[in-house]
């Protein structure tokens, strides 16, 4: 049973992110995106989207990178901006990050950026940039939108970017869990094991 649990908690990460990377297949170049582009949450829930960025060329590498947020003020308050691994992911880079200034009134994150320190290495491939915790306040959806963003290698601003925008449904049907599927799963082997005993009654 639990290696049942397990193989269907598995299947759903990774149709998670074949979902988010198929999502993106229409998107040439450097793509910063929300991760995940969609979910569903309830009312007084927290939870958090990373700001991904894919495929930084490796002849251009990534050295530094800025960005603004927008969400709908009467839906989601953001609570806080974290630093992801993306440019520490090169032994011995060490990074200046800051994580921005958030206006909950207006619904807006302004100038979350990060850069390697001198005699660090650019950075290549794919990672997080930073992850942003929000709680849902009120019923609807919101969009998650990327504004102003700038990626800086070691000749310049690298071309061919794109942001690729996100949304989140409050009150809507939450994404299966690994808790749900334990749920599921009791319940099954819960009924069976009910069925057992009502015919060894009946036998009796």
């Amino acid at each position: 049973m639990l290696m049942f649990a397990k193989r269907i908690a598995w299947t759903v990460v990774v149709v998670g992110f074949a979902f988010h990377w198929s999502s993106l297949s229409g998107f040439a170049g450097t793509i910063v995106s929300i991760d995940p582009l969609s979910q569903a949450v309830q009312v007084g829930q927290s939870f958090s989207v990373d700001i991904l960025v894919t495929d930084v060329p490796v002849d251009a590498g990534l050295m530094a990178w800025s960005f603004d947020l927008e969400f709908d003020p009467s839906i989601l308050s953001a609570l806080s901006v974290t630093q992801g691994p993306f440019l520490l992911s090169v032994s011995g880079n060490t990074t200046d990050f800051f994580a921005g200034n958030i206006f909950n009134a207006t619904g807006d994150i302004i100038f979350v950026n990060e850069a390697v320190q001198s005699g660090g290495a650019a950075v290549s491939g794919s990672g997080v940039l930073a992850t942003i915790n929000f709680q849902a306040l009120a019923a609807g959806t919101s969009p998650i939108n990327l504004r102003n963003v700038i990626l800086e290698g070691e000749e310049g601003g690298l071309d061919d970017v794109s942001a690729v925008d996100g949304s989140v449904d409050v009150n809507g049907v939450p994404e299966p869990s690994t808790l749900v599927i334990w749920s599921l799963v009791a319940g099954i082997f819960g009924i069976g094991g009910l069925g057992k005993r009502l015919k060894r009654s009946t036998a009796a």
